[in-house]
Parts: C-alpha cells; sequence; structure tokens
C-alpha cells in the first residue's frame, strides 16, 4: 500500500511540473521577436494585394497559412457589420474580395504589442500566448467610399517550444476588447456557489375590532428564516440554484370580550330552579 501511495505521488509531480513549465527570459526575447514578425506578415498579406490594384492570389494563400484554422469563425469581422460578428478566415477573405476590390491596407501598431504570459497545454511542448495590439484598416470600397477603422484586437497565437527553440506560430484567434471583457466576466462568475442564511425578524398581526370585541392586543415576537443553498452559474446571466430554508412565526393575541349581555349565561339546577352564570374572562391566542 505505501508503494502504491508513492508511486501515485511522484506521477502527479511530474505531470505538476511539466504543466508549470516556464519560458526563460531568452524564450520570451525570442517569442516576442517572432510574434512581431508573424503579425508583420499578417499586415503583409491581410491586405490581399501587392500593387494597390488587384488582389493578390499568393498574398490570400500565403494569408491562410498564417492561421491554425482557416475554416472556423476565429476572427473578428472589423470590415462589414452585415455578416457575423466572428467569421472563418475564407469569409473575411471573401469580405475583402467583394467590398474592396483593389485591397485594403492593415496596420499594427508592433512597438506598443504587449504579450500575456505563455500558457502551457496538455503537450509540454505546445503553448499559446495572448498578444494586445492596435490594429487599423484603410480601405476604398467598390462604392468608392473611403473605409477606415482602429480597434484593439487580442491575437491568440499558437506555438512550439522544442529543443529550447519556438517555431511554428499559428494564430488561432482574433478577437476585440469587447469580446474579452465579456469572456472575462464569464469566467470569473462560472461555476458553483454555496452559502447559507439566517435572517431575523419581528412579527406583528393586527386584527379590525367589531362590536364583540372590546380590545385586542398583539405582542411582537421575535421571528427567523434560515436555509443553505447552492447555485452554478453558467455566465454571469444564467444560472440554476437549490435550496433548503426553514421559517419560523411566533405571535401572541389577546381579546377581551365585550357585550354586558352576552356576560350573563342562564343555567339551570338540580332543583328546576333558575339561576344565572356571570363570566368574565380574556381569550389568549398563541401562534407559532
Amino acid at each position: 500500500m505505501k508503494k502504491y501511495l508513492l508511486l501515485i505521488f511522484f506521477l502527479s509531480l511530474i505531470v505538476f511540473s511539466t504543466y508549470g513549465q516556464e519560458l526563460t527570459n531568452e524564450q520570451n526575447t525570442e517569442l516576442k521577436e517572432k510574434v512581431t514578425d508573424l503579425l508583420n506578415k499578417y499586415a503583409l498579406y491581410g491586405d490581399l494585394t501587392n500593387d494597390g490594384i488587384s488582389i493578390s492570389q499568393s498574398y490570400k494563400t500565403e494569408f491562410k497559412r498564417l492561421f491554425k484554422n482557416f475554416l472556423s469563425p476565429v476572427i473578428y469581422n472589423d470590415l462589414n457589420n452585415e455578416y457575423a460578428q466572428y467569421i472563418s478566415v475564407d469569409n473575411y477573405i471573401s469580405i475583402i474580395e467583394t467590398t474592396f476590390p483593389k485591397g485594403i491596407e492593415i496596420k499594427i501598431d508592433t512597438i506598443s504589442i504587449i504579450c500575456k504570459e505563455p500558457i502551457p497545454t496538455e503537450q509540454s511542448d505546445k503553448f499559446y500566448v495572448t498578444v494586445i495590439c492596435e490594429k487599423s484598416i484603410y480601405g476604398l470600397s467598390d462604392a468608392d467610399k473611403f473605409y477606415t477603422t482602429n480597434i484593439t484586437s487580442y491575437f491568440t497565437i499558437s506555438f512550439d517550444l522544442s529543443d529550447n527553440n519556438i517555431n511554428n506560430l499559428k494564430i488561432v484567434s482574433i478577437k476585440d476588447e469587447n469580446t474579452i471583457l465579456k469572456d472575462n466576466s464569464n469566467k470569473k462568475m462560472k461555476g458553483i456557489y454555496a452559502g447559507i442564511y439566517f435572517t431575523p425578524s419581528i412579527a406583528l398581526i393586527q386584527i379590525s375590532s367589531n362590536t364583540q370585541v372590546s380590545e385586542i392586543k398583539s405582542s411582537y415576537q421575535l421571528s427567523f428564516s434560515a436555509g443553505i443553498e447552492a447555485n452554478y452559474f453558467f455566465n454571469s446571466h444564467l444560472g440554476i440554484g437549490l435550496g433548503l430554508g426553514f421559517s419560523s412565526f411566533n405571535n401572541t393575541k389577546i381579546l377581551k370580550y365585550s357585550i354586558e349581555n352576552e356576560n350573563i349565561i342562564q343555567k339551570i339546577d338540580t332543583d328546576n330552579e333558575t339561576y344565572y352564570l356571570y363570566v368574565t374572562s380574556d381569550i389568549v391566542e398563541k401562534t407559532q
């Protein structure tokens, strides 16, 4: 049994060490240089034109090669709001060809780019890194209208680390800042939340008086409610919950009978003689 436990601990330590691998300062410097080179290629081939007159087929091919997957909707649509918010690389190229037959001009401020901490995957030699940069687009549409936009873009880039060298950089996705903020909010909210609650209160019942009751007294009583609950949030707007609660209620009422005639009760004794029973009483009722 001891050998078994030691083996499990040893394997867990190896997995943790592998997942926790960090890049050295030299590797981080190399990564930023290669990320900059990738973004420059994105800006170059993303124009889809090398002369500003017509679409270049070779640029289209090179542009696709920059991406890990060019069929999935991974690019934020910053060209035409008539399409979906996120589109595939092929759709992005199609919009440029249709709307900007002479191509576009993409500029990326590579001087001020921010590279986040690389994230390792289950494969020890593969990583992801998020790169934040300012991106500008200029173009002349088929209707001879000048188009321009400036956005903060979040590039997710995959890369390999083999023999201490960084290579095989590919763009996984390009998102806008609003999407990132929404994703971060959902990540913070998503998960299971459990808690307990206890709420004290004071209860009082008020009853309207009538002709038969001369006085009604109702005393303040301490009550409480308590329970446990568990909730699972899918995102910042939607979740489900389950709980068990208990509530108590206490109140005391004192009623005084008021009609004098009703206080006299006619009775007959064993000698068949009439007598009167005079009644004076208070009614005390306690509710819990």
